[in-house]
């Protein structure tokens, strides 16, 4: 079996790009069997996440899929030209497309070096195409020894040590410019579960909205009349766009 990775990652692609040819939900699971229907023999995981879509295939010797027929299938998913995606797309075949996953599943190849949440991505990504009968053995093997990798990684070196997430590093900046938060109000601009990340501790006004200011004024209105700091979330994919924090 050949292995082949392809995909965009926060380095190649603007995040408005990844985000229409981003999948998750029914649309991962109807972009499996698609791609296994269309080309028998193929085993396939996708991993897709605010950072990253990347395509791993196994397939037998001189059998498609190629890299082109890949970002053909991409671009009418997402609605995209492949005109567009061709030149920011990554290739990797055999040795390189494993080794990219490892570094992946480590944090090796992450936005911030380290960051834990991507060997869940990884796993995650891993058992749903189990789960749809997309993954087979080849696909079973390069997946699980990156996930076993990626622990040794994390257990066995210091790259854990320190600020290993794109939230911890912005509330870290934040603090070179406020000697203290317990007078502020926050409101981080960014994407759900990171924003969580970052500040545990603080109650969330969840937000669904098309945009970065969307949310509802009652709940704007009532939470600064009681005087609590505030995470707003945002809707979106695009990791967090900015923060502001303003004196009680």
């Amino acid at each position: 079996m050949r292995i082949l990775m392809l995909g965009v990652n926060y380095r190649t692609a603007p995040v408005e790009l990844r985000e229409k040819i981003s999948f998750d939900g029914d649309r991962l699971d109807h972009t499996l069997t698609g791609l296994c229907e269309r080309y028998q023999s193929t085993q396939i995981v996708i991993l897709s996440t605010c950072n990253r879509t990347e395509l791993y295939v196994a397939r037998p010797d001189g059998k498609p899929p190629n890299a082109a027929q890949l970002i053909e299938y991409l671009a009418a998913m997402g609605d995209v030209d492949a005109a567009l995606l061709t030149p920011v797309s990554i290739q990797r075949e055999g040795e390189e497309a494993v080794r990219h996953l490892f570094r992946v599943a480590a944090g090796l190849d992450s936005m911030v070096l380290g960051e834990p949440q991507v060997l869940g991505q990884v796993k995650r990504a891993y058992e749903r195409a189990a789960a749809c009968g997309a993954a087979g053995p080849a696909m079973h093997a390069m997946f699980q020894q990156a996930i076993a990798a990626a622990k040794r990684v994390r257990t066995q070196t210091g790259i854990a040590d320190g600020r290993v997430s794109v939230g911890s590093v912005a509330a870290d900046f934040a603090k070179q410019i406020f000697d203290r938060f317990d007078d502020k109000t926050i409101v981080a601009v960014g994407a759900g579960e990171m924003i969580k990340l970052a500040r545990p501790d603080v109650p969330v006004v969840s937000v669904n909205g098309d945009c970065a200011f969307g949310f509802n004024g009652m709940e704007l209105e009532t939470a600064v009349r009681h005087n609590t700091p505030i995470v707003f979330i945002v809707n979106n994919n695009s990791g967090i766009v900015g923060a502001t924090m303003e004196s009680r």
